[in-house]
């Protein structure tokens, strides 16, 4: 066979007319790669080294289907990963005393047999004892090329064939747990994984760019666009199946023996038979119906939401085809509907009553006179000839909103009480997204009053001696509305991992099959002490910050931390226990000097703020002489609770000893700079200067 290569001028006339000017299409701009989708299934890929970056590559291998062969370095230490995939059987993992010359190289390559990609990955600077020279790489590398093996070479583009670009696999959404021990079996495996990946590459211009490019990318897609994937996959799958059940002489055949609405014929009844152009008649039916599934699972994944396509169930999956494959008329749509809206197991496709329209929709249960009217309002028509649909925009995408919605929970912190000290997301969870809001009682009616009026809200009934039972019955109220597929939003002093027993709910909302979103708060640890202009850590002062409860489950004694003259210890929910808590820290087990400074912050960030400044030694009498207690109220205990008194500060707290100073005369002239000839003193209101933020606030409102 001869091949007669033609210069460009023979083609010229076949191109077509333009002007001298502008070419006819799109120039080739160079500096870019080919971008590959490579499916390797039980080919083999080599790797040549043993680090980190070589069980990376087996790793994407494997799950690619690859058989993975690799190659260490005698002598060269085998990172732990691919010793254990090795021991698992997963990659076969050769030891060699070398890969440097020409004829090592293609020895390894016939050893390994049906190599389609060479990975070079011990040329990578790392810890490791063994690096590959440049040298011994073009080695290798010339050898591949002989092969006609394409191969990439670690830190060494101009060697490289190819390069990986930065990936990500997207994973699939929990499954829904029906028990405790089904959710410990999810909970303890790997994440499922999507079929759908991401690969994105700078082409040598800025790899850690790209890795961030690549994670906005992700951040910006909604988590469950894995699930929209594999959903539209099986919806494909469906839809191409020639054995689908559709309007065949099978299927009424069948229809008619099950459906007791059908006239019953007499028994022994001759079978009508087919003609060999009625089996071609319905063979092409059956090739027009797979036609028109297949046109209508294209207008799915255009215009359904990524949201809708990943709770789609395999039994609407079914009757979604068959509406758009049969030509059904709507009558007989809603027949089907409503006689197949079980699955399987028997249970409901969908919300209680909520059927599925010929349009793919979910629609609450109406009678037949309303369904027929929404069809015709919602631009969907009964006939034959519109049920056949030629173009992608004629989905009627505004009905979509009336899918059934799942129920979803928020753990939200409300903050230490100071609306303007709520974060963006809990103020959009409680003002545009909450249908219930379960509060805890301590939450500000600042904070309550955005709640708007139209939203359902219950405040736990807790009371000492009933802090369980209040528990339990947020837990179930929560679950409820949830089931009935209401946005819950369980709202929680502070913030909702500390000591709000977040994660109690967490896991009993889980184990009833909902995942919320758990939205983080201020926490009045933090945020108490400083509105009170007190650093739990500062340089001089205090390291280091202890967060403790003042009290255990059931009202038992906590163990406290002893006393660290560089600490700060923070107290939550001690305030009612403050003597016994005092008695404590001064015994000769915990060990705080009676003149440490202690903090008594109560209603943080609230307008009736109050700070009670004193020692171990006074504050009992100076918090009994204050007056009425104003809950919530938290303890702060350290030299950091006087760090900021006067125009400099006390700042060389940690010095003292380092300049050979007396520590306790120090320190009593601290107290006597910081209370002066007082034994306390008590700061009363929020600092005029919140409204400097209150008065931006109500501008903008």
């Amino acid at each position: 066979m001869s091949i007669l290569t033609l210069p460009p001028s023979a083609w010229e006339p076949s191109l077509p007319s333009t002007s001298t000017s502008t070419a006819p299409y799109p120039t080739p701009t160079l500096g870019v790669s080919l971008l590959l989708s490579f499916h390797p299934q039980s080919r083999t890929i080599l790797i040549i080294g043993s680090n980190r970056l070589a069980a990376s590559r087996a790793f994407v291998a494997l799950e690619a289907g690859a058989r993975v062969v690799v190659v260490a370095q005698r002598g060269a230490e085998v990172c732990e990963e691919l010793c254990w995939r090795a021991s698992q059987g997963e990659v076969e993992l050769l030891v060699h005393d070398g890969v440097e010359s020409e004829q090592e190289m293609r020895e390894i390559v016939e050893e390994a047999g049906d190599v389609m990609l060479v990975c070079v990955t011990d040329t990578l600077v790392d810890d490791s004892a063994y690096v590959r020279t440049v040298e011994s790489a073009t080695r290798v590398a010339e050898t591949c090329r002989s092969f006609r093996i394409p191969i990439t070479v670690a830190d060494t583009p101009q060697l490289c064939d190819f390069t990986f670009p930065s990936t990500y696999r997207f994973p699939l959404s929990p499954p829904l747990a029906s028990s405790v021990s089904s959710l410990t079996a999810t909970t303890n495996s790997e994440p499922r994984k999507s079929s759908l990946q991401l690969a994105l590459t700078a082409n040598g211009q800025g790899c850690r760019l790209a890795s961030r490019i690549r994670r906005q990318l992700i951040r910006s897609l909604p988590p469950s666009v894995g699930d929209a994937v594999e959903a539209v996959g099986k919806l494909r799958r469906m839809a191409r199946a020639t054995d689908l059940p559709t309007a065949s002489s099978f299927e009424m055949a069948a229809e008619r023996d099950e459906d007791p609405s059908y006239p019953s014929g007499p028994l022994n009844t001759p079978v009508p038979q087919l003609s060999a152009s009625e089996i071609e008649k319905e063979e092409h039916e059956r090739t027009e119906a797979a036609r028109r599934r297949m046109r209508w699972v294209a207008q799915v994944s255009e215009y359904w939401s990524l949201e809708k396509l990943a709770a789609m169930s395999e039994g609407e999956m079914r009757e979604l085809l068959r509406a758009r494959a049969e030509k059904v008329p709507s009558g007989e749509v809603r027949r089907r509907c409503t006689a197949r809206s079980k699955t399987s197991g028997g249970e409901e496709v969908g919300a209680p009553g909520v059927g599925l329209s010929p349009d793919g929709l979910s629609q609450p249960a109406a009678s037949t006179s309303a369904l027929t009217a929404g069809m015709k309002s919602g631009g969907i028509s009964s006939s034959n000839d519109e049920m056949d649909l030629a173009s992608h925009h004629s989905l009627n995408i505004s009905a979509l909103e009336r899918l059934p919605r799942q129920g979803r929970i928020l753990l939200v912190g409300s903050g230490p009480g100071h609306p303007s000290l709520l974060t963006m997301a809990a103020h959009t969870a409680l003002t545009k997204l909450a249908t219930v809001v379960l509060s805890d009682k301590l939450v500000p009616s600042e904070v309550l009053a955005l709640i708007p009026s139209t939203t359902e809200l219950h405040i736990a009934k807790k009371f000492p001696g009933n802090a369980e039972g209040a528990q339990s019955e947020l837990i179930d109220l929560a679950l409820a509305a949830a089931r009935r597929g209401e946005t819950v939003v369980r709202l929680k002093q502070g913030d909702p991992f500390l000591y709000g027993r977040g994660g109690e709910e967490l896991l009993a909302f889980r184990a009833a099959g909902f995942h919320p979103l758990i939205i983080p708060g201020i926490s009045s640890a933090l945020a108490g002490p400083l509105l009170a202009e007190i650093p739990v850590t500062q340089r001089g002062v205090a390291e280091s910050v202890a967060i403790c409860t003042g009290v255990g489950r059931g009202g038992r004694e906590v163990d406290l931390p002893s006393y660290e003259r560089s600490r700060t210890t923070v107290l939550l929910m001690g305030v009612a226990r403050l003597a016994k808590l005092v008695e404590r820290m001064l015994s000769p087990q915990l060990g705080y000097p009676k003149n440490t400074p202690i903090a008594i912050i109560e209603r943080g960030s609230s307008p009736d703020q109050r700070v009670v400044l004193s020692t171990l030694e006074h504050v009992v009498e100076a918090v009994d002489r204050s007056g009425e207690a104003r809950v919530p109220g938290m303890i702060c205990v350290g030299w950091a609770c006087s760090s900021m008194s006067g125009e400099e500060g006390e700042l060389a707290v940690l010095k003292d000893r380092l300049e050979g100073l007396d520590r306790d005369r120090e320190d009593e002239a601290r107290i006597e700079r910081w209370l002066g000839a007082q034994r306390w003193k008590v700061e009363e209101g929020l600092s005029d200067r919140w409204k400097w933020v209150e008065d931006l606030t109500e501008v903008s409102a």
